[in-house]
Formats: structure tokens, C-alpha cells, sequence
């Protein structure tokens, strides 16, 4: 991204530029497929397109610039020796990390439930949300959306395009991506802006290598709110407990195991405006039923309506595609020795947690 000024309604405005350097034959394709959504999209909390150009072949967006950059340069900011470092903006404010999350929600309540035809980000993450010059919080970088045709739930794409981390479990297994696949990614940005901590990372390792297990953890300890990130703690005039417990338990329920027991996000807007009291999660986290409830094997090679219990403390779901055949297994249980790159395969690695079966 960079900065330049553009010119709009009479007025100069800074844009970003997006360019698409891929040297394939998807990169016009790629192009075209968010000009096409983010063009037609008209909502405070998604970032504005001010214009497009094919000039020579090269295919270019630009935005409005959002002059606090991105979420997760907010949140997780580290300098050249990459080094975590404190938070000193308004993002260690309390009131501001609430607000930017019920931004988030608004904007996906819209191309969920307001747009028509209804539109499925499948990206969404930190980086990917900018943060505008009032700190209100904005959905950006449409590249990975999809649009779901009239009467259809769900969109089936090869390679489970998204994130390490924020692809819900059935969306690894299938590839097909739902608005519950967008409310399990959600989930798990709402727990890392409350937390202070990325979805995957060292500091979770020992508790299955997610966010979403260790904040499980301490609810069953009875300890929910020592996931609070300590910067908004600084301020206990401001810092509201009640709405720390009640994000903690969305994004719990968000990222619940099985998508039928994911909230809509109708019902997340109802939750963050305090018009329905907060979801009651139980101490131990549900494990994964395969398939899901209300599930169709249609896309399925096994037409087998067994349901299977995968009740493993923690487990890496490896994807792979090799020879054009897609793969896919459950490594070991062991975090620290799963499946590195390997030269003749591209491998994806997605983490997530199951509770032990009663």
C-alpha cells in the first residue's frame, strides 16, 4: 500500500493504492472479482473504493485512506527487532477496543443481512480491518469474498483460501465457506483484540496453540477475565468488567466448535448493543461432531451419515495438495512436532482445539 492524493467530488482526499502484482492469469481475475463486490458495497464500516484502473494491463484499487492504519498494527505493533512493544494510542483504551468490535460486527451484519446479494469476506483477521481518523474501525480487502447466488448457503472453493487460525474447523475439512465460517473468524478476532494476543502464537502453545483454547482454559478455571489484555487495565475508572466478560463469551461462542451453535450475526449485534444478555458457555469446551448438525455430504466423497467424535485435547487439521489430489488428515497431538513444509506439497495448517468426550 501506498499513499497518494486523488481527487473527488471537487476535493483532494488521500487514497491507498492497492496494486496486483500476481504474474498468473488470476491476477485480472482476482481483480475483477473485488472490484465487482467492494464497488457496490455502501456502509460506514466497510472501507470506501474511490476508483479502479486497468492502465497497460496492470489492474489497480484505490481506497480512502485510513489514516491509522490497520488493526493489527494497532494491537500487536513491533518494531524492526520484533519486539512485542506497549500500546500507547487509543487502542489501550477500553471504550475504543468495544467500539471497534461492534464496528466490525455492524459491517459484517451488512454484507451478511442488509446486502443483497448476500457477500462472505472468508478473510476476516486484524490486518484486514483499517481503523479510519475517529478510530472507527472498517472491513476492508474484499480479495477473498465471494458472492452467494439466490438460494444457496454455502460456496465451495478449492484450497480453503483464508488464514491460519481463523478458518473454523468444517471450513478446513470442506471447503465450503458459510456465514457461520465468517462468524467463526470473527470470534477469533474479537478474542484477540480483547486479549491483546494473536490467534496462534507462542504465548497460547501450551494450550493447544490457539487463543481460543487458552481463553476455554480460564474459563474453566473460573479465571475469564485474566484473558483481559493488561494495557486496558491501566484505567480501572474506564475499564468496564461486564462488557470484557461479555466479549470473552462471544467470541467463545463464535468460535463454539459446531457451526449450529454459532451465533448469527443478527444475534452478535444484539449481544455487543446489550439488548440480549451474553451467550452462557459451559466450562468445557464442546468437542467437534463430524458432521455437524444439519450437515449434507453432498460435497462429500463418503456418503456415510456416521458422526464422528474427534476427541482430542488439541489437534492440528493439516490440509495438503499434492498432484492436484487434496488430503487431508489429522497430525499428531503433539503442537510442537507437526508437519512442517515439505518440497512437493503445499501444506496449510489451521489449529483448533476439541475438549476431552465425557
Amino acid at each position: 500500500m501506498v499513499v497518494v492524493a486523488g481527487r473527488r467530488r471537487q476535493e483532494f482526499v488521500e487514497v491507498a493504492v492497492k496494486v496486483f502484482t500476481r504474474a498468473d492469469n488470476r491476477r485480472y481475475e482476482d481483480f475483477l472479482a473485488e472490484v465487482s463486490i467492494i464497488n457496490r458495497l455502501r456502509h460506514k464500516n466497510i472501507v470506501p473504493l474511490v476508483g479502479w484502473s486497468y492502465n497497460r494491463g496492470e489492474p489497480i484499487l484505490t481506497y480512502e485512506y485510513m489514516p491509522n492504519g490497520s488493526l493489527d498494527e494497532l494491537l500487536f505493533h513491533r518494531n524492526a527487532g520484533d519486539e512485542q512493544q506497549p500500546t500507547t494510542t487509543r487502542i489501550g483504551q477500553w471504550g475504543t477496543r468495544y467500539n471497534i468490535v461492534k464496528d466490525i460486527a455492524t459491517g459484517l451484519h451488512y454484507v451478511h443481512h442488509e446486502y443483497e446479494p448476500m457477500v462472505l469476506h472468508r478473510d476476516i483477521k486484524a490486518s484486514n480491518i483499517l481503523i479510519d481518523l475517529t478510530f472507527q474501525a472498517r472491513l476492508g480487502d474484499f480479495g477473498l469474498a465471494c458472492v452467494l447466488a439466490d438460494g444457496k448457503n454455502s460456496y465451495t472453493d478449492q484450497g480453503t483460501p483464508g488464514t491460519m487460525g481463523f478458518r473454523a474447523p468444517e471450513y478446513i475439512y470442506s471447503g465450503k465457506a458459510t456465514t457461520k465460517t465468517d462468524v467463526f473468524a470473527f470470534g477469533v478476532l474479537v478474542l484477540e483484540v480483547v486479549t491483546g494476543r494473536r490467534a496462534v502464537g507462542r504465548d497460547v502453545l501450551q494450550f493447544g496453540g490457539h487463543v481460543m483454547d487458552w481463553v476455554w482454559h480460564l474459563h474453566a478455571e473460573g479465571n475469564l477475565l485474566a484473558a483481559v489484555d493488561a494495557t486496558v487495565l491501566t484505567d480501572a475508572g474506564e475499564f468496564d468488567t461486564q462488557e470484557a466478560v461479555r466479549l470473552l463469551l462471544l467470541g467463545m461462542a463464535c468460535c463454539h466448535s459446531n457451526p449450529s451453535d454459532r451465533p448469527t450475526m443478527e444475534g452478535v449485534v444484539r449481544i455487543i448493543s446489550k439488548s440480549v444478555p451474553p451467550p452462557d458457555m459451559p466450562l468445557s469446551k464442546p468437542p467437534l461432531m463430524w458432521p455437524p448438525e444439519g450437515w449434507t455430504s453432498a460435497d462429500e466423497e463418503s456418503t456415510s451419515s456416521t458422526t464422528h467424535n474427534l476427541n482430542r485435547t488439541s489437534a492440528f487439521m493439516v490440509e495438503t495438495t499434492t498432484a492436484g489430489r487434496r488430503r487431508k488428515h489429522i497430525a499428531s497431538e503433539n503442537v510442537p512436532g507437526h508437519p512442517r513444509g515439505r518440497s512437493s506439497q503445499e501444506a496449510f495448517v489451521s489449529v483448533y482445539h476439541t475438549a476431552r468426550a465425557s
